[in-house]
C-alpha cells in the first residue's frame, strides 16, 4: 500500500498559505471533527475549524492535525503520518500550526478535555444507536462515522 500524501485543492492551498501566525490568536477546543486544541489563525475564517470544502483537501488538513495532536501528546509523529507532515511542511511552510509544536501545561488540559468529550460523544452514539461503523484510509484514520437506527423499534 502506497502511503498517504497530503495534498490539497488549489483553493485550499491557496487558504492555508495566506495564513499568519497570530502570538494573540485564540486557542480553542474541538470535539467534532477532530478532538483537541487549535487557534484561530490556523485555519480560514479564523473562528472553529474551517476546513476545506472539498473531502481530499479536508482529509489531508484533518490528517495533518493528526500528526501534531500525536505529537503533542507523544513526543513523535505517528510513522504513518510522517510523510503527510512533511509533505504539509514543504508546501505551507508559514502555516501558524508548525509554531505550535509544544503545549503549556494548561494547554495539555484544554487538549485533554477536548479528547475527553470526543470519546463521550463517541460513547454516546455507541449506546444509542442500532449500528455503528467507521471507514477508514488505511491509516487508521476514520474518514467516515456511520450510525444507523431503527426508528420501528421501541426505544426507552
Amino acid at each position: 500500500m502506497t502511503p498517504p500524501t497530503f495534498k490539497l485543492s488549489p483553493e485550499a492551498l491557496q487558504a492555508y498559505r495566506a495564513l499568519r501566525y497570530d502570538e494573540n490568536a485564540r486557542p480553542a477546543v474541538s470535539w467534532i471533527p477532530i478532538s483537541g486544541l487549535f487557534w484561530s489563525d490556523e485555519h480560514p475564517g479564523g473562528d472553529g475549524i474551517g476546513l476545506p470544502r472539498d473531502e481530499g483537501s479536508q482529509v489531508a488538513i484533518l490528517q495533518l492535525l493528526a500528526a501534531r495532536a500525536q505529537l503533542w501528546r507523544t513526543g513523535a509523529i505517528p510513522e504513518e503520518l510522517q510523510a503527510i507532515w512533511d509533505e504539509a511542511k514543504a508546501l505551507l511552510p508559514d502555516w501558524p500550526g508548525f509554531r505550535r509544536l509544544s503545549l503549556t501545561e494548561e494547554q495539555a488540559r484544554a487538549d485533554l478535555a477536548g479528547q475527553s468529550a470526543s470519546d463521550q460523544i463517541w460513547e454516546v452514539f455507541q449506546e444509542d444507536e442500532d449500528e455503528v461503523s467507521e471507514e477508514e484510509d488505511g491509516t487508521g484514520w476514520v474518514q467516515k462515522l456511520n450510525t444507523w437506527t431503527d426508528l420501528t423499534k421501541d426505544k426507552p
